[in-house]
């Protein structure tokens, strides 16, 4: 059997750099149109890879876009 690590996702990762709230933002901002993956790369002070991730739902896949967020940033389905 590998050794293999567990995921701690979103915010219970201690290395994150977004919030739930953020990520949200990202990803309606790009269905909008609004602003470009760069701008947002570059407002949010994440690489663009990293924007790219989360708009392909390749990172933060669990958030749903229905999600509410709770005052203390706790995700709520």
């Amino acid at each position: 059997e590998r050794n293999r690590q567990s995921r701690m996702p979103g915010e219970c990762n201690p290395q994150h750099k977004l919030t739930a709230c953020e990520v949200l933002e990202i990803r309606r901002e790009q269905r909008n149109g609004t602003s470009s993956r760069r701008d947002l790369a570059e407002r949010f002070n994440v690489s663009r890879a990293a924007i790219d991730l989360i708009v392909t739902r390749k990172r933060w896949d669990w958030l749903d876009e229905g999600a509410v967020i709770i005052d203390d940033g706790e995700v709520a389905e």
